[in-house]
């Protein structure tokens, strides 16, 4: 790398670190500010880093090695998820503003009540924090070595123990754990608009040089053709797939909810009404002195009778911090 291109390095770092410091104003505030953007994350800004997020370094890497071998079918890997996320923002979104909690794990224990729904809670937030976090950013991590080695990063570095491939990328770990943590969710999504902007800038641009080297699309489907390879330019999987096989396509429809499978049980509106397994209305919302919302779930209270009946019981008043 010449001295303009780690130039442009420093001055992309640094034009993020300052702007995740510059929302900590905000994010820092409160808990809820820091934790949930204190619900108050515009839609665009929320959609722009939802899909910012399953654009890390090895996502070009992965999608390029999967239609290679799987052909443009292989895609239905992410497709698949479309149907389920639309529902997810059109739908459950809105009612899990209204159970008002900060992670799907409060929401676990508020659902079912009791000392096992904390033992739930607790067995949850270590699974997700630990083994899931540990594994998606390590293969982030070592997609992001393989770039630095690719770029040559590594030139002209002095000789440091260890791995010194680990060492290149240690700044960038630097920076992102400090907008982080000063400025939770509002830095999350302000550097993840600004770094998807430039992402998806750079994957046209790779586009438009790739297809050119290959004599544009039409020159990419005859080379395909010529070798025997046509079929990979088909839309759907075919039977005779056999790495991408009619029943993983199957699959990949069916289950599409992904990480957003919990997202189902925030069937809560804000009278706290949960749809149960079956059909039928739910009894009229109860209130006491001491409560000031109905909130559905077993455990303690619930009344349970026919296949059609409801659980319905009332939960605490809460005070929750108002929006700025």
């Amino acid at each position: 790398m010449k001295a303009l291109d780690w130039g442009v390095v420093v001055l992309y770092l640094a034009g993020t670190l300052a702007l995740g410091l510059w929302v900590a104003r905000r994010g820092a505030s409160s808990l809820t500010e820091f934790f949930v953007g204190g619900r108050a994350i515009p839609w665009w800004l929320a959609a722009t880093s939802m899909a910012a997020t399953t654009f890390n370094v090895d996502t070009p890497l992965y999608v390029a090695g999967r239609v290679a071998r799987d052909g443009v079918a292989g895609n239905w890997e992410w497709w698949s998820f479309a149907l389920m996320h639309v529902l997810v923002a059109v739908v459950l979104a809105k009612l899990w503003r209204r159970a008002r909690v900060l992670t799907d794990m409060e929401f676990t224990e508020l659902r079912y009540g009791g000392p096992p729904a904390a033992g739930l809670r607790a067995f949850r937030s270590f699974i997700t924090a630990v083994p899931l976090n540990c594994i998606s950013i390590g293969y982030g991590m070592l997609a992001m070595r393989k770039v630095v080695i690719a770029l040559g990063v590594l030139d002209g570095l002095p000789n440091l123990p260890g791995d010194e491939r680990l060492w290149a990328i240690l700044p960038i770990l630097v920076i992102v754990v400090t907008y982080t943590a000063a400025a939770g969710l509002w830095g999350v999504v302000a550097t993840d608009f600004l770094q998807y902007i430039l992402a998806m800038a750079g994957a046209f641009l790779v586009m438009f040089y790739a297809l050119h080297e290959v004599g544009g699309l039409s020159g990419l489907t005859a080379s395909l053709r010529a070798t025997g390879q046509g079929d990979k330019l088909a839309l759907l999987p075919t039977s005779k797939d056999a790495t991408l096989p009619l029943s993983t396509f199957a699959g990949y429809c069916s289950s599409s909810g992904g990480p957003s499978g919990t997202a189902t049980a925030a069937g809560c509106t804000s009278s706290g009404s949960l749809p149960p397994p079956t059909s039928g209305r739910p009894p009229a919302p109860r209130t006491s002195s001491t409560s000031s919302t109905t909130w559905c779930a077993p455990g303690p209270g619930c009344w349970w009778g026919s296949r059609r009946s409801w659980c319905s019981r009332t939960w605490p008043t809460r005070s929750w911090p108002t929006r700025s």
